[in-house]
């Protein structure tokens, strides 16, 4: 969907509002850290769903509407301490689940655009949107052409023990969400320290790395504690970028896998740049069987 031109442009979103970048939300490279945009994607989609229903939808004690699939495509640098201004588009309504467009905008452009797959949760288990809300969001639905299809997953496409680097950390209470359950801003951030993982041992020389985007497949939201491992490996590697696939598991049970398109860059332009052969040549150590290599 990011490719579609209509995303670039404020007036295409219903939905508009105001939100405010924070200081820590800066990262190392003192610019927005990548998951602190997505906690405004998030942000965005919540205040569009309390326009919806009343400011205390927030929160719920039966079914809960969690995202199945989130695809975050970072499209300029978000600033500090500039205002965001997010629009939310519904584009489908389906019989068991709905889909958003975000899109967050700063000094008149286009800094970032999700794509985002709604559906419910109760209990241990996904099940189907309450038919009250799907039809307020088929009220609010305005269809693109040519939206592309989500295939939802049930599990990672590889053997978990085929992955060739594992990394690990400590679920903590601030993992978990207003409703008891595993945040989808926490899993963003696990997948974040499996690729640190991995990327602290490229050796990328003069070249910059910076991540274009994240797509998220959320498989469980059950409450969380303890240890959790992070699978890690690269899927596919092209000529300027690479697409690194990490999961976070607790106790066998897979909560989420991510795809990460990650780019090499030239530190002086910020543009796309060829990596090296022997920067290929290290990336292939942790390449996955079913590795793509272009």
């Amino acid at each position: 969907m990011r490719k579609q031109t209509w995303r670039l442009d404020l007036d295409a979103y219903p939905f508009k509002c105001e939100l405010q970048s924070r200081y820590t939300d800066l990262d190392t490279w003192r610019h927005v850290n990548n998951v602190a945009v997505q906690q405004l994607h998030l942000e965005a989609r919540m205040r569009h769903h309390l326009s919806l229903f009343g400011e205390t939808a927030w929160y719920a004690d039966g079914v809960r509407l969690r995202p199945l699939q989130v695809n975050t495509h970072f499209l300029r640098v978000t600033g500090y301490p500039e205002s965001v201004i997010a629009g939310v588009r519904v584009v489908d309504v389906g019989a068991e689940r709905y889909r958003l467009a975000v899109g967050l905008f700063q000094a008149g452009a286009c800094v970032g655009v999700q794509d985002c797959l709604i559906g419910g949760w109760s209990g241990k288990a996904a099940t189907d949107v309450p038919p009250g809300i799907l039809e307020s969001m088929a009220g609010q639905q305005q269809p693109v052409a040519d939206l592309p299809e989500i295939e939802l997953t049930d599990a990672p496409a590889e053997d978990l023990g085929t992955f060739p680097l594992h990394g690990d950390l400590t679920a903590r209470y601030g993992d978990l969400d207003a409703d008891s359950g595993v945040g989808e801003v926490s899993v963003a951030r696990f997948m974040e320290q499996g690729r640190s993982t991995l990327v602290r041992d490229l050796k990328l020389g003069d070249r910059g790395l910076v991540v274009a985007s994240v797509d998220i497949r959320h498989l469980n939201y059950q409450p969380i504690g303890g240890p959790v491992d992070l699978p890690i490996g690269v899927s596919r590697v092209g000529r300027s970028s690479f697409v690194l696939r990490t999961a976070a598991v607790r106790r066998e049970r897979v909560l989420a896998v991510a795809d990460s398109v990650m780019v090499l860059t030239d530190r002086d332009t910020g543009r796309p740049a060829t990596m090296t052969d022997e920067f290929r040549r290290g990336l292939t150590e942790f390449c996955l069987p079913s590795a793509e290599m272009v």
